[in-house]
């Protein structure tokens, strides 16, 4: 026959029940700061990797702070169509996914973030841009790349807010 072990029950206020507590409020706490390093880690992945489609066949060694800007800005305005198409989801009294708002859910921060400052490569600089045109898009590789914050231009937030 097997073994059959009991767990000993512990007070509640006892020093080993707190201390099984805190324990696992620390492993949850962990788990939470990953998931979101994951995150920020997947955006700046998503961003390298549409920078290196664009400029692996360009012969250009640097680029101008006004190009990498449009490029960044190439980038937020691809998901522009899957935030309208969401949209009309909405509208049209269609239940929306859990995985949809979220995956909405951080595009719009993506958006929000080019408006304050986003990171992305530095294509000013020569071993930067030789090493996104070489990347074999591995994600381990991210730290390697010397990033600069974007900005949308002042003239396009204008020009958006006057238009909505």
């Amino acid at each position: 026959m097997p073994k059959v072990t009991s767990k000993k029950i512990m007070h509640p206020n006892s020093r080993k029940a707190k201390r099984a507590i805190r324990d696992q409020i620390q492993k949850t706490h962990i788990a939470q700061k990953r998931k979101e390093a994951s995150k920020d880690r997947s955006v700046k992945y998503r961003i390298i990797k549409f920078i290196h489609k664009r400029i692996a066949n360009d012969e250009r060694e640097v680029f101008t702070i006004e190009e990498g800007t449009e490029l960044v800005a190439e980038f937020v305005a691809s998901h522009d169509d899957y935030l309208l198409d969401v949209a009309r989801r909405r509208e049209k009294g269609k239940q929306i996914s859990t995985t949809l708002l979220l995956q909405e859910q951080e595009w719009k921060k993506v958006k929000q973030e080019f408006l304050t400052g986003i990171e992305s490569p530095d294509l000013t600089d020569r071993a930067t841009v030789y090493r996104v045109k070489n990347w074999n898009k591995d994600e381990r590789s991210l730290p390697t790349f010397k990033m600069r914050i974007y900005r949308q231009p002042e003239e396009s937030i204008t020009a958006n807010l006057t238009s909505d």
